[in-house]
Formats: C-alpha cells, structure tokens, sequence
C-alpha cells in the first residue's frame, strides 16, 4: 500500500522535526514510531486488535453538542480494523478548517458493541469490511441500541451492491476509500449531519402528525357523542312529550269533546319553545351562525352575553379595537373557539369575579387577550394529570392557534389568576 508507506514516512520525519525543534529528546517517540510502524507492517488478519479507544486531539469534556455552528466541535467515531486507514483518516481530519474534530478509533467490530452513549457522536465512519461481520450489520445494531448518529459506510473498488445496500439500510453516504480526500470527506460529513438532522424533524413532524390525527379522530367521536346525547336528552325528551299531549289531545276529540285543553295546549306551546331554544343552542354549538351572518365583533359580543347570563356577579370587560374588515376569515372561526373554550373554562372551575376579553389589530399582529383573577393553576401539575378532561381544552386552544398560523401562550399561578393570549402575524 505505497499511500500508507508514503505517510508512514512523513509521520516519522514530521515527529522528529517537531522534537528537534523543541530541542528533546526524540528516541523514545521514535521508538514507539517504529513499533508502531512494525505492527503495521503485518498482514491484515494478523494485526493486533485494539480494545482501546485512540483519541485524536486534545481532550474535551464530555459535554454533549449542542450546536456545530456554536462550538465548531466535531465528535468522530471511526470503526476500522486497518491501522493503515486510521492514519490517512486521521491526517484528513486534519485538514479541516471550520471544525475541531475530536476523532475516537475503535479497531474492532466487538470493541465497537461496547459503546456505552448513544447519542454521544455526531457522525461515525464505518469499514464494510469488519470481522466477524460487517459494517451494515454494525450499523443496524447501533441503531438497535439507540444510536442516531449518521453512518457514513467505507467501501473499496467501487462496489456498487455494497453501496445501495448501506443506503437502503440508512446510512448517511458511502465513500470509495480509493477516491476520498480531505475535502471530500468534509463535504460528505456536512451531508451527512445535515441530513441526520432534517430526518429527525421530519420523524418528529410525522409523530407529531399521528398524535394530531388521533387526537383529530377522537375530538370527532367525542362530539358526535356529545351531540347524540343533546339530541336524546333534550330534542328527543321534548318531542316525546309534545307527540304525548297531541295524542291526548286526539283522544279527547274522538270523544266528542270540541273543546280544547287550554292547559295542555299551554304546556304544549312551553315545550316547543324550550325545543327551538336548545335546537339553536346545539347548532349554534356546532357552527356559530352569528360569525357567518354578523361576523366575529358580533360573535364575540353574543359569547359575552352568554358568560354573564352564567355568571351574573362576575365583571366581564371587553376591549375590541380592530374593525371587522382587519381580521381575517381563516382566523374568525379560531379566535371565537378559543374565547368560547377560555370563558367556559373561567365559568366552571376559575371562580373569579373580575374578566378582561380584548381583541386588537396593531401594526400587523391580531392580539387577543383573555384574563382572569380566579384561583389560577399549575399548568405542570395540569398536564401530568391522569384526568385529561382539562388539558385536552388547553391543548385544543394551543392546537387551534398554531395550525392558523398563530402563537398561544398561557401564564398562571394558584390564586393569581390567568392570562391567555394569542398572536396572528397578517399582512
């Protein structure tokens, strides 16, 4: 291997310039060269396998990374059995410019089984060829076990096959040893990080996704659940007893009675009208028709109403400085379920005397504020509960307000209240 021979050289006449220069003595690391030169010097299968880890570059904390573009750290895992391979890597490491690499060798497929932190690196170069097995298979257990890092697979004479597989199976890039270079090797360890990171957020994109879509499906069950029972409970009862007294009413003339009960026809009358009552109550519920009729000020001043027929001793404020035209269709719908959901909510468990609604449109930003000095809450204790019953109406609130493009946040404390508020970028 004339590359290897070639740098062999270079590293004993580099050593021994740098301890002339520093005016030591160089025997010992020159003997420790030539040992090392020996070893190397055997065949491939008779090579002494290294349970120890070879760090390049001084030693760091143990800290993980948190960003490349902060630290410009760079934690490198390289699993090769050939001493030969370790020093080309590692003299191509050298050459990087925007990074400091701290490379960790590991010479052996079993030592390789051993890491013990997952995570800990940012991209591993693996040899396809390791004993007992390979690197795909390698591969395929690290992310058994946990590991995320992006593999880049070393492959020799272009090997096609090797190639497709590794991609198949999920690693990062795969490199010809005959053709990698320093610059080369940057590029595809900046590919490779890169792309490790974008299908992490897309994972976390999808199961955020799959947590949507359950939580879509059974915010469906729940309400038709709800609505049946509307249906039953009041739209149901009701007409049973005006079919009743109509019955009744029947039987009395098929009697012969011509006069009517002017009692039964009154309670009949009472009973249609309490129908009608909770029939817009149920549709009203379903979709506002005063938002699509009137608008959002309207809807908003009807939920207002609404809260103070409930809580007749609680001061409710409403502050609304926008004009109907400001604020967009797509976020009308959003912005009277949030205000409905937070004003239920204060109703049924806030016991505050003293609300403050607004709705405002400066400078681009739709801001609405809804606020409370009722006994308040511990929003961690909140979503740790077993009984979702109230989380799922903050989360329904938070969902709402980010798929229209908006930015929920929510403050409170026991016995001090809460403050709800929600912004909308619009142009």
């Amino acid at each position: 291997m004339p590359v290897c021979k070639e740098l062999k050289r270079y590293e004993y006449t580099r050593l021994s310039h740098e301890q002339s220069l520093a005016g030591g003595n160089c025997s010992d690391d020159l003997s420790q060269l030539s040992a090392f030169q020996s070893r190397s010097a055997r065949p491939k299968g008779s090579q002494e396998r290294l349970s120890a880890v070879v760090n390049y570059h001084k030693e760091l904390p143990e800290a993980p990374l948190e960003s490349l573009r902060k630290t410009r750290l760079l934690r490198m895992l390289l699993v090769d059995d050939d001493e030969d391979d370790y020093l080309i890597f590692r003299d191509m490491l050298s050459e990087f410019k925007n990074w400091e690499v701290q490379l960790q060798w590991i010479s052996s497929y079993e030592a390789a089984l051993e890491l013990p932190k997952p995570g800990f690196y940012d991209v591993c170069l693996m040899d396809y060829r390791l004993e007992p097995g390979n690197g795909i298979e390698l591969m395929k257990k690290f992310q058994k076990d946990g590991f995320t890092f992006p593999v880049i697979i070393l492959t020799s004479h272009g090997d096609h096959e090797v190639d497709m597989e590794a991609m198949r199976e999920g690693a990062a890039d795969f490199l010809d040893k005959g053709q990698v270079n320093s610059q080369l090797l940057e590029r595809s360890i900046r590919y490779s990080i890169e792309h490790c990171k974008n299908l992490e957020a897309l994972r976390q994109s999808e199961n955020q996704l799959r947590i949507l879509s359950s939580k879509l499906m059974e915010a469906q069950e729940n309400e038709r659940k709800r609505v049946a029972h509307e249906l039953h409970d009041s739209i149901g009862a009701s007409l049973t007893a005006v079919k009743y007294g109509l019955e009744l009413e029947v039987t009395r003339a098929g009697e012969g009675k011509r006069c009517l009960d002017g009692a039964v026809l009154g309670q009949l009358t009472s009973t249609v009208e309490a129908t009608i009552k909770d029939l817009k109550r149920i549709y009203g519920n379903l979709r506002p028709l005063i938002l699509d009729d009137l608008g959002i000020l309207a809807a908003m001043r009807s939920l207002v109403r609404q809260f103070r027929e409930v809580r007749p001793n609680a001061s409710l404020v409403e502050t609304i400085d926008a004009e109907e035209h400001e604020i967009p269709e797509g976020i009308k719908i959003v912005i009277y379920r949030i205000i409905q959901e937070a004003l239920n909510n204060i109703s049924k468990h806030s016991d505050a005397d003293q609300v403050e609604l607004a709705l405002s449109n400066k400078r681009g930003i739709v801001l609405l504020s809804i606020r409370d000095n009722g006994r308040g809450f511990d929003l961690r204790e909140i979503l740790m509960e077993d009984d979702h019953r109230h989380k799922l109406g903050l989360q329904s609130m938070k969902e709402r307000a980010e798929l229209s493009g908006g930015a929920f946040t929510i403050v409170s404390s026991k016995g001090k209240g809460t403050t709800i508020k929600v912004t909308w970028p619009v142009s």
